[in-house]
């Protein structure tokens, strides 16, 4: 039985796009390593200590003057 041209088509481009996701997999897998041994040689002293975000809208009350 052989399969149409059609068909081909579509196997040979899932086959790619299988190829393709397994290439992006690998380099998001190898550069976040790199980020990881990067963070691990050169810590970033701001992360030791988490400060809260604080936002104020503009429509804010604490911004209404009395």
């Amino acid at each position: 039985m052989k399969l149409s041209q059609t068909t081909e088509k579509k196997i040979k481009k899932e086959i790619n796009s299988d190829k393709e996701l397994i290439e992006l997999k690998k380099t998001i897998f190898d550069e976040a390593v790199n980020v990881r041994l990067d963070y691990e040689q050169n810590p970033n002293e701001d992360t030791s200590s988490l400060q809260p975000l604080v936002v104020i809208h503009q429509n804010s009350d604490f911004l209404k003057e009395d």
